[in-house]
C-alpha cells in the first residue's frame, strides 16, 4: 500500500521537468508538478504564505507618500526648479582659441569660428532641436590636453603631440547628438553641454536583447522579460519611494527583494514545485545574505560614502542611513545570482527523481551539481565587482600609498563586502534549496 501507492508519483513531473533543458520544453511550465500531499509540501506551501502575508503587511505599512524633497543643489537652476535640458546636433568641431566670447550664446545664424592649430580649445557649433530656441545655435567650448598640460607642466604626462578633449571633457563630432543644459539670466537663455543623447542607440539595443532572449529562449524567454519589467516596477514605485521616505532600509530591501521573487518565479518558470522550492530557498538565502552583509558593514566600518553620489545623499537626504542603502544594494544585488542558482538546483533534484532514487542519494547527486555550478559562479560574482571597480583599482594603483593600505581602504573594502556577501548567499542557497526540494519528494522511494 505504502511502497506502491506512491511509486508512479515521482514519475509524474518528468515530462515538465526535463522540459526545462529541453530544446522545446517551454511549454512544461503551464502545468503543476504533481507530488503527493505531505508535511513536507503542506509546511512549503503554508511558509510561502506566511511569508506573502508578511510582505504584504509591511509594504502597506512602508508604502511611500511621495513627500516633498528638496532637489540637490547641483540639479537646481538658477531660480531653485530642477535643472532643464533640450536636446541639440553638432555642427562642427573647430580647434580654435578659447574664451570666445559668443560661448554658450542663443546665436541665430552658425558663429564663424577660425581654425588655431596652435589653439587650447574646441569650439563646437551646435542646432537646438528642441525647446523654445529650437533651430538656433549654440557655440560650446572644450578644453584641451593643453590647457591641462599648461596648467601642470610637473604633472608627470608626456606630451604626444596629440590634441583631445581634456580630462572630463566630451570629445565631441559633428553628427553627435547631445543634451545641453538652458540657464536663464537677466540676458536671456544660455546653453552648456550636459551629455550625450543616448535614447535611441540604447533602446536599439534593448530590443536586440530582447530578440537574442526570445530567440534562444522562446516563451520562457519573453515570460523572463516580462518578469524584468516587473522587478523595475517594483523598484520604481515602492522600493526608492520608501528609502527617500527614510524607511527601514534594510526591510524595504528584504520585502522588495522577496515580492520580486514571488512575481518574477512563477512567471518565468510557472507554478509548480520546483519553482516554490526554489523561491523558498531564496528567501531564507536573502536572510543569510542579509546578516551576512550586516555583519561584514559592521565589522569594517563600511561608510559607502567613497562615491561622489553618497556624499551627496548624506547632504541633501540626511534621512537616509548610507549603511542601510550599502546593504540593500548587497540584498537587491545578489538577487539574481542567486534566483539563478536555487532554480537549477530545483530542476536538478527533480530531475535526479526520475530516477526514483533514495532522498538522501538524490540530494547528494543535486549538491553536486551545485557544488560545480557555485565554483563558476563565484568566479562571474567576484570579476563582475573586479570589472566593475577597475577604474577604482587604477586610480589607487598610481596614488603611491601602500598596498595594505590600498585593499583596506573604504572604496576597496565595499567592493570587498560586495562579493563577499553575494559569495556567501551563493554557497548557503545551494544546500538550502536542495534540501526544500529533496523534502517535496515522496519519503518511501525504491532503491532499484
Amino acid at each position: 500500500m505504502g511502497h506502491h501507492s506512491h511509486e508512479p508519483e515521482p514519475h509524474a513531473p518528468i515530462p515538465h521537468e526535463r522540459g526545462q533543458h529541453g530544446h522545446h520544453g517551454h511549454g512544461h511550465s503551464t502545468g503543476p508538478v504533481d507530488l503527493p500531499r505531505s508535511r513536507a509540501t503542506v509546511a512549503v506551501l503554508a511558509t510561502l504564505v506566511v511569508a506573502a502575508v508578511a510582505v504584504l503587511a509591511v509594504i502597506a505599512l512602508t508604502w511611500p507618500q511621495h513627500r516633498h524633497h528638496d532637489i540637490p543643489l547641483q540639479y537646481r537652476d538658477e531660480h531653485g526648479h530642477a535643472v532643464r535640458t533640450e536636446s541639440a546636433s553638432v555642427r562642427s568641431v573647430v580647434l580654435t582659441d578659447c574664451a570666445n566670447p559668443l560661448v554658450s550664446e542663443v546665436l541665430r545664424d552658425p558663429p564663424q569660428v577660425s581654425l588655431r592649430p596652435n589653439g587650447m580649445c574646441f569650439d563646437a557649433t551646435a542646432v537646438l532641436t528642441s525647446g523654445p530656441d529650437a533651430d538656433r545655435y549654440v557655440l560650446l567650448e572644450i578644453p584641451t590636453n593643453r590647457v591641462t598640460q599648461g596648467l601642470a607642466k610637473d604633472s608627470g604626462g608626456a606630451d604626444d603631440g596629440t590634441v583631445r578633449p581634456g580630462p572630463g571633457q566630451p570629445r565631441l563630432n559633428a553628427g553627435d547628438k547631445i543634451r545641453v543644459i538652458a540657464h536663464t539670466g537677466p540676458e536671456g537663455r544660455s546653453y552648456n553641454f550636459d551629455d550625450f543623447q543616448r535614447r535611441v542607440p540604447m533602446l536599439l539595443w534593448a530590443a536586440f536583447f530582447a530578440v537574442v532572449v526570445v530567440a534562444v529562449a522562446g516563451w520562457r524567454g519573453l515570460r523572463a522579460l516580462m518578469g524584468l519589467a516587473v522587478a523595475f516596477a517594483v523598484l520604481t514605485l515602492y522600493t526608492l519611494p520608501s528609502l527617500l521616505n527614510g524607511a527601514s532600509a534594510t526591510l524595504v530591501a528584504a520585502v522588495s527583494a522577496i515580492a520580486i521573487l514571488a512575481l518574477v518565479l512563477p512567471l518565468a518558470h510557472g507554478l509548480n514545485w520546483r519553482t516554490a522550492s526554489a523561491l523558498l530557498g531564496t528567501i531564507v538565502a536573502l536572510g543569510a545574505t542579509a546578516l551576512a552583509g550586516w555583519l561584514i558593514i559592521d565589522s569594517t566600518q563600511t561608510s559607502g560614502l567613497t562615491e561622489e553620489t553618497g556624499n551627496d545623499l548624506q547632504v541633501y537626504l540626511g534621512n537616509v542611513s548610507m549603511p542601510g542603502v550599502l546593504l540593500a544594494g548587497f540584498i537587491i544585488g545578489s538577487l539574481g545570482v542567486l534566483n539563478d542558482v536555487t532554480i537549477t538546483q530545483a530542476s536538478a533534484v527533480f530531475e535526479f527523481a526520475d530516477a526514483a532514487l533514495p532522498r538522501k542519494r538524490v540530494f547528494g547527486a543535486a549538491m553536486r551539481v551545485g557544488r560545480d555550478h557555485i565554483a563558476s559562479t563565484v568566479y562571474t560574482l567576484l570579476f563582475a565587482y573586479a570589472g566593475g571597480a577597475l577604474p577604482l583599482f587604477l586610480l589607487l594603483s598610481v596614488s603611491g600609498r601602500p598596498l595594505s593600505d590600498l585593499l583596506t581602504s573604504d572604496a576597496v573594502a565595499t567592493e570587498f563586502a560586495r562579493a563577499v556577501v553575494g559569495g556567501i548567499g551563493l554557497a548557503l542557497s545551494v544546500p538550502l534549496t536542495t534540501a526544500v526540494a529533496v523534502s517535496l519528494l515522496p519519503r518511501q522511494r525504491s532503491t532499484a
